[in-house]
């Protein structure tokens, strides 16, 4: 049997990856400039890869309804659903997705903060935000390439997700929460808004493929 190749190199070449909380659901905005070998993209879906966030979400909600989630509706399917076809397929790529922002999957700005301050206590794993092309048959999703990735970490992604932050470039930011990253005390009288004692606040890096 003839194996396919998948080309692991990302189309988009990214500018900026935003997170950002809504009054209902949560925003990802991507901005890049597309690459001149990129093939016309008909069918996208999203992958949150990391056994660590799986872990530690589990911990939090149950093995569950962690696995029905994994089963029923990961990966994400991103096109058609989410995102544009002539947006995601220009030169210069400016568009965003919005996720659990209505119907049945509306959820609360409040409710996400509690969950991931949840599993945020749990640990700060590693997780990858995968976002692969390719098409669809009778057997599932054909993976063809890689669209985009960006590596973060859960406290990076939700701190940068309170902030609309681009996830990219070094920023500084506050704490929104009092949970530390792996590894790192927070000082005494870090929490949500509030500066540490002596004006310091965290920095933190992500970087895409």
């Amino acid at each position: 049997a003839t194996v396919k190749k998948v080309d692991l190199t990302p189309l988009l070449v990214l500018n900026a990856f935003t997170p950002r909380f809504l009054d209902y659901g949560i925003r990802l905005e991507i901005q890049g400039t597309m690459s001149e070998r990129a093939p016309h993209v008909h069918n996208m879906r999203l992958s949150l890869v990391g056994d660590g966030f799986w872990d530690t979400a589990a911990a939090v909600v149950g093995k569950t309804l962690v696995g029905a989630f994994k089963w029923t509706f990961h990966p994400i399917t991103l096109v058609p659903g989410y995102a544009d076809e002539t947006e995601l397929n220009q030169v210069h790529v400016d568009f965003h997705m919005d996720f659990l922002t209505s119907g049945k999957e509306r959820v609360k700005k409040k409710i996400l903060v509690r969950r991931l301050e949840a599993m945020l206590r749990v640990d700060n794993p590693p997780l990858c935000l995968l976002l692969e092309y390719g098409s669809k048959s009778l057997v599932g999703f054909n993976v063809e390439g890689v669209y985009l990735c960006v590596h973060t970490t859960l406290g990076d992604f939700a701190a940068a997700s309170h902030a609309g932050k681009n996830l990219l470039i070094e920023a500084e930011v506050d704490r929104w929460d009092d949970t530390p990253p792996a590894g790192q005390p927070v000082p005494d009288g870090a929490g949500v808004g509030v500066d540490p004692p002596g004006g310091e606040v965290e920095l933190w890096r992500s970087r895409s493929c």
